[in-house]
């Protein structure tokens, strides 16, 4: 829903409760803003008053509902609080089928019509390779907003790249005219140019390159090239000065630069729980079909 509306997920203060009943006394001691939970559950506040309906998330409005549904206010969100009953894999045909027997024949009793009723629940009853293509279909949902979830949202990545680029490019300019300023004064004018040799300047490039490139194509691609534009640089520098030709070889530089920076991904991602960018390209990628 927030995806839906234009809001970031990530700065949604989403409080989980163990069931409704825990939802209803936060909202009616006023310490959250808003609840979800099934109709049912919060029915006897809405018509008590105490609760105020904003909407509801099936596809029409409900007989005898007088409550808008979530698209009626302008979000394309449609979902169901539904339940499941599932064995474990490893469940024999033979048991698997008399399993669901059991509970085919059970949907069709009238105590289970009167259930439905009280409850104002919807029946949803699916069976076998239906309930499978239904599971499936919500894992296609809603694998990717929790994967989202886990990285930077894509109008942060938007914002963070129209601030990044401009600056980046004024600070590299500035640091550039800086180092040359700083080698005319120091009198070093017959000197090699800072432009063609110099190490510092290398690095200073080789930053800006870094942050130019984290939005787009993510931390993991861009800060290996940083690391191989540093090293070949200093590569470069020791080999002029020792013996020419002896500089590292580009693969083996390439693959050190990249698993160190995978690394470094790892650990602030999954152990500090702390996202990097991944990349707009790296998105977009994951959105593909036959990547769901």
């Amino acid at each position: 829903m927030a995806e839906a509306a234009g809001v970031d997920p990530r700065r949604v203060n989403y409080v989980a409760f163990s069931g409704g009943g825990e939802a209803v006394a936060a909202l009616m001691g006023g310490h959250m803003a808003a609840g979800i939970s099934g109709y049912s559950e919060f029915a006897a506040h809405i018509a008590s008053g105490r609760l105020r309906a904003l909407a509801i998330s099936a596809p029409s409005r409900l007989a005898g509902v007088e409550i808008p549904t979530i698209r009626e206010g302008g979000i394309n969100v449609e979902m169901s609080n539904w339940r499941g009953l599932l064995a474990p894999a490893g469940i024999s045909g033979v048991d698997r089928a008399a399993l669901a027997a059991i509970v085919r024949a059970a949907v069709r009793t009238d105590d289970w019509r009167r259930l439905l009723a009280a409850r104002e629940w919807n029946d949803q009853y699916l069976e076998g390779e239906d309930f499978a293509a239904f599971l499936r279909a919500e894992q296609s949902r809603y694998a990717p907003v929790v994967a989202r979830l886990r990285g930077p949202a894509g109008s942060e990545s938007i914002t963070l790249g129209r601030r990044i680029m401009p600056a980046t490019v004024l600070i590299g300019g500035a640091v550039i005219v800086l180092l040359l300023v700083a080698q005319r004064l120091r009198g070093h004018a017959a000197a090699p140019s800072l432009v063609a040799s110099g190490e510092v300047l290398s690095v200073s490039l080789a930053l800006v390159a870094f942050l130019l490139l984290l939005v787009p194509i993510g931390f993991v691609s861009a800060s290996t090239a940083m690391f191989v534009m540093v090293a070949r640089a200093f590569s470069r520098q020791r080999s002029d000065s020792t013996t020419p030709g002896a500089r590292t070889p580009w693969l083996a530089l390439l693959i050190v630069a990249a698993a160190f920076c995978l690394l470094v991904d790892v650990a602030f991602t999954r152990g500090l729980d702390l996202p990097l960018p991944e990349g707009r390209l790296l998105s977009l990628f994951r959105r593909m079909p036959w990547m769901r």
